[in-house]
């Protein structure tokens, strides 16, 4: 799931200083620019960089101007850049990845050039970084293009040698990730948000797609790869199922692999998405040789203080239990967070009343009630709590709500004690201090399989000692909020590093707890520049006089609204001060 700080930044249009750039006509004089071309026709949008003051060093104000380029270690390359500055400078940048980099610069000036420059990668795929801490004013950049020497001629695959490839990188990934985890991981989100919530296949939701696979530059742009758009939408869910299945290192009986998705419990449409999810999980399964084990419900959820949106909403998780349950399959509530909706206002954690935080506990009650009540004991899988603590001002999910079942600093609220009402079954007289663990009040003979959990940072996880406490005393399973992804494990280059993956197992083995997996197939996170260029044409070798230069990479921000690739935080300590945006001529 997408619900965890990631490393990606929006700058906000209109606030970043820069100003509309108002040269219509650009002559490319020499420096090592270009100096073939005459006049160039200005675009409608470039990315603007408006640094404010000179920071502590240069590399303290970084930010990725393409990302995902798709080069190949130790070829030759040409980068063309298209930029000017507000004053005459030096702007040093970096090609590579995180660890592997070549240094390059410019001698840019105020008038818009191009200026190309030779390189060799010293890693696949990559990124261009600009580190220009050292300047003050304002840097425009329009375009990055990267070339490379080759015949220009190429054999394209055929859709089922890009089939194939994909299910050899798919099948590749989970092996690795299983290799990983060694057994310790027996339950997965094998398949993530695989349901679009629209469309229509014989009256259900079709599976979700890219806009425009064909596209790559907006694929790579999306930061999504849709691995149904290339390997079909019962083939890429069998694969991963297959893959799981064939490389995990266990008892094969104690795999449990679950499809995941979220607005399974939504009442505007009826529970469609969950009827349209059980539709797909018939289909995958028709092969008689995939076996899908159960169904994860998200919840992101809120309470209403329209007392009749709020009855449609509970009579819509009765719903959605009752149809989970019809399934057979093992029923796990996975993504667990409640909000607070105030008439149309969600409501910060600074908002809500004492009354209105009794609610929200009553109403984790009722869920676990009616999940208790509803399904049966052998399909009970459990729950698990999403945001442990109420979500920080400055986080990517839920912002300031009053999400979690603790306070910051993990300090007990009323959503504790509802939640705890909830696994025992029962009222407590229990003030919120006196109150046992969580996971004290299953009744475990009633509830054999079912198992608590909460999802975390595992980067925290290693660190916090009062984290680590919490865990131990309160839950039987752990979940990493971003860590087991494909992203965070696979570089641009399809190198894998799962040193957090096997440090978060140290960590949960030390607190005596279990580690449910998330996720292995989804569309988000994914590395789609490397993926996209496994399915490339094949180029033709040819003698090195009758090469030419070949476009290998292309980004032009006049095709882009936002500015959405990584960059580095401001900070005042490092006299740091500068926005990134997208501005127009």
């Amino acid at each position: 799931m997408k619900k965890f700080l990631l490393l990606t930044f929006a700058a906000l249009i209109g606030l970043s200083g820069c100003k509309k750039d108002d040269n219509d006509d650009t002559v490319v004089p020499d420096n090592k620019p270009d100096t073939t071309q005459k006049q160039v026709k200005p675009t409608t949008s470039m990315l603007c960089i408006h640094n404010n003051k000179v920071s502590t060093q240069a590399y303290q104000v970084q930010y990725v101007v393409a990302d995902n380029i798709g080069v190949k270690k130790g070829k030759p390359y040409e980068i063309i850049i298209k930029l000017k500055a507000s004053n005459n400078a030096k702007l040093s940048f970096v090609i590579g990845d995180w660890t592997n980099t070549v240094s390059l610069s410019i001698n840019a000036t105020t008038e818009m050039n191009e200026y190309k420059l030779a390189f060799e990668p010293k890693v696949d795929d990559g990124h261009v970084l600009f580190q220009t801490g050292d300047f003050v004013g304002d840097i425009y950049i329009e375009s990055v293009k990267i070339t490379h020497k080759g015949s220009g001629q190429t054999i394209p695959l055929t859709e089922q040698q890009k089939h194939d490839t994909l299910v050899w990188a798919m099948d590749h990934w989970i092996e690795g990730m299983m290799t990983a985890t060694n057994g310790y991981v027996k339950s997965w989100d094998v398949v993530n948000e695989a349901i679009a919530g629209g469309g229509n296949i014989n009256g259900y939701f079709t599976l979700q797609h890219s806009s425009n696979p064909n596209d790559d530059e907006v694929v790579v742009q999306s930061g999504n790869f849709f691995w149904q758009d290339y390997m079909g939408d019962i083939d890429y869910v069998r694969t991963a199922v297959a893959s799981a299945r064939k490389h995990f290192k266990g008892d094969p009986d104690e795999l449990k692999l679950f499809v995941n998705d979220y607005n399974l419990e939504s009442d505007w449409d009826d529970n469609k998405k969950l009827k349209s999810l059980i539709y797909w999980v018939d289909k995958w399964e028709a092969d008689g040789v995939t076996k899908i084990d159960g169904l994860g419900t998200q919840m992101h959820i809120s309470y209403y203080d329209d007392e009749g949106t709020q009855k449609s909403k509970e009579e819509h998780i009765v719903k959605m239990f009752e149809l989970m349950a019809a399934t057979g399959k093992l029923v796990r509530v996975s993504e667990l967070d409640m909000g607070y909706m105030r008439g149309n206002t969600q409501l910060k954690t600074s908002q809500v009343t004492a009354a209105e935080l009794q609610k929200m506990a009553d109403y984790y009650e009722f869920i676990l009630n009616k999940y208790f009540e509803i399904v049966p004991p052998e399909q009970q899988y459990g729950f698990c709590q999403w945001c442990m603590t109420d979500a920080p001002d400055n986080t990517s999910w839920r912002a300031g709500e009053p999400v979690g079942i603790w306070k910051a600093g993990y300090v007990r609220k009323a959503a504790y004690k509802g939640f705890a009402q909830g696994l025992a079954e029962q009222k407590l007289s229990d003030d919120l201090a006196d109150l046992k663990p969580l996971k004290s009040y299953i009744k475990r003979s009633n509830h054999p399989i079912f198992k608590i959990s909460g999802a975390l940072d595992v980067s925290e996880f290693s660190s916090n000692a009062t984290l680590k406490t919490i865990v131990k005393e309160n839950f039987d399973e752990v979940v990493a909020g971003n860590a087991m992804k494909y992203q965070s494990c696979v570089n641009g280059g399809g190198e894998f590093d799962f040193s957090r993956v096997k440090t978060f197992i140290t960590n949960a083995k030390n607190a005596g707890v279990t580690i449910f997996g998330h996720t292995l197939a989804w569309h988000s996170q994914q590395q789609p520049g490397y993926l996209l260029g496994l399915m490339k044409d094949i180029e033709i070798e040819v003698p090195d006089k009758e090469k030419v230069d070949v476009v290998n990479y292309s980004i032009s921000y006049d095709k882009i609204t936002e500015y959405k690739m990584w960059r580095s935080d401001n900070d005042a300590n490092n006299n740091v001060d500068y926005s990134v945006s997208i501005v127009k001529r």
